[in-house]
């Protein structure tokens, strides 16, 4: 394939890119699932699939572009296998189906977001890749992958020892859309289904939450279109996907689907180390699989699926050096637990609050305008108000004090003071929004969210 002109690749790419997604959307259709919660099935499969036909045969010492093709085939025989018998999945949460006016609002603000990101990716076409990260690591491992026909060790010592250790499920990603073209013009705008998944799963969980459909959908584009998440789009990094994992498993244990929650966790741990500071916002809900009384094959189908995807990068750590999170030393006090090369320090800049509110507000590109952080704390404030009334849903519960937590990890532990690390904190600061009940309580408030996502795009656009 690699012979063929250019274009006929791209053409090839799409095909398969194509086939994949609609076997994924038949397989999620057959199993009984509808609206949003369809769409957060079918991109996570999605993407799985792309993770598994890279992974894998790079496991094996086989990567080339016929064995990406081989096994994504395979995946798709399999789903459309899966198809001849229809299932219906049973959640403890199911949403009910969108009528035809829902359905007219979901396709208004899907184009609205569809324009914007296309109009991103026209303007951001022409210009070369400019970011440390991409440059230094992220596309770098996946070209030297596929050399080398395994996934191996980048060596990165003279910027960050630790990016040659690290989960690198970006790079999955980026080799996927490099195979098949030679080249990495696709691979530049790697992050697009993570948009989508982070758009799905935004409206899902709002939706949850209580709000209506059309307003849900209107928080997802809102939340997609904040100038931090919108300006990451066009740069080949790993920060959308693991905010779009870290809501997609929340959005599976609260709808009580326990593989989608341990796929999406184990895409998550298998991106980057910085997803574990996101760890520590699941304990605020580890009580609901005890609450919707998960027996044994859901906890130990959720782990199988974090151990099997994001368990061979640090198996590997661990192999070679003995801690499974090297370069990075695990202590307590001055008692070490894992041997590793450094500790990392807290970023100066978090030290004082003035440097913490410089990074949210005067970092370009990845910063918040003053008003959208006014925004998410009247959204924030809301969810409290909810929280007194409804103190046992476990979701408003997250939205209110996962932001908290987040914050507080970010601030006293991140050695760099980036606020991409925030993405999913931010995110569920959006969600809180849904705790308004637009479309329920105030159905002239679903208004609200269209005038925000147009001035939330102002933002981006104007940078």
């Amino acid at each position: 394939m690699t012979a063929l002109p250019t274009d006929i690749r791209f053409l090839g790419a799409l095909a398969l890119n194509a086939a994949v997604l609609l076997s994924a959307d038949r397989l999620v259709r057959r199993r009984g699932q509808t609206g949003v919660p369809r769409a957060v099935d079918t991109l996570l499969l999605y993407l799985l699939v792309q993770y598994l036909a890279v992974g894998l045969p790079g496991l094996l010492g086989v990567l080339n572009l016929q064995t990406i093709i081989g096994v994504a085939l395979g995946a798709i025989g399999v789903m459309l296998s899966l198809t001849l018998k229809k299932v219906g999945v049973t959640a403890n949460f199911d949403l009910p189906k969108p009528s035809r006016l829902d359905r007219g609002w979901i396709a208004a603000s899907n184009g609205f977001a569809m324009g914007a990101l296309g109009a991103a990716i026209y303007i951001f076409l022409v210009f070369p890749v400019t970011t440390e990260d991409s440059l230094t690591y992220h596309m770098p491992a996946a070209a030297q992958w596929l050399r080398d026909g395994q996934i191996n060790l980048l060596p990165t010592w003279f910027f960050n020892p630790a990016n040659t250790f690290s989960p690198l499920a970006g790079s999955v990603f980026m080799a996927w859309w490099i195979a098949p073209l030679g080249n990495d013009m696709a691979a530049r705008f790697v992050q697009l289904p993570a948009a989508a998944l982070i758009l799905a799963s935004v409206a899902s969980l709002a939706e949850r939450l209580g709000s209506s459909r059309r307003a849900a959908m209107w928080i997802g584009v809102a939340a997609i279109l904040c100038q931090p998440l919108f300006a990451e789009i066009a740069y080949p990094m790993d920060d959308l996907f693991m905010a779009a994992f870290f809501l997609t498993a929340v959005d599976g244990l609260i709808a009580g689907k326990p593989l989608q929650f341990g796929t999406a966790l184990g895409l998550m741990l298998a991106t980057k180390y910085t997803a574990l500071l996101a760890i520590p916002m699941f304990l605020i809900i580890a009580d609901v699989p005890f609450r919707n009384k998960w027996r044994w094959a859901q906890w130990g189908a959720a782990s199988a699926m974090v151990l099997l995807l994001a368990g061979p990068w640090y198996m590997r750590n661990a192999m070679l050096t003995g801690n499974p999170l090297f370069p990075v030393e695990v202590s307590i006090g001055n008692f070490r637990l894992l041997p590793g090369m450094f500790t990392p320090q807290r970023s100066a800049e978090l030290t004082t609050l003035g440097g913490a509110l410089h990074v949210f507000r005067r970092s370009p590109p990845f910063m918040l305008p003053d008003w959208i952080l006014a925004m998410l704390f009247l959204g924030w404030l809301g969810g409290l108000v909810s929280f007194f009334k409804h103190p046992r849903q476990a979701l408003l519960r997250l939205c209110v004090f996962g932001p908290i937590v987040g914050l507080t990890i970010f601030i006293f532990t991140s050695p760099y003071p980036e606020m991409r690390f925030t993405f999913p904190v931010i995110l569920l600061l959006f969600v809180c929004w849904a705790s308004w009940l637009w479309g329920r309580a105030l159905p002239g408030l679903q208004v609200v969210p269209m005038i925000a996502c147009g001035s939330v795009l102002k933002e981006p656009l104007r940078s």
